[in-house]
């Protein structure tokens, strides 16, 4: 999922290290983003 994040221009803004608990398991939670107007400048690459 991170690499899909990285490949669509956007950058890991945060991480949450185990917030998430799921079957007795406590996960890393990330946070990923990309500013509008470097999305807009992907696009008119495109």
């Amino acid at each position: 999922m991170m690499r899909l994040g990285e490949k669509l221009g956007m950058k890991l803004e945060g991480r949450l290290r185990k917030c998430r608990l799921y079957n007795g398991m406590y996960y890393d939670s990330i946070r990923m983003g990309i500013l509008r107007e470097e999305w807009e400048n992907l696009n008119k690459k495109l």
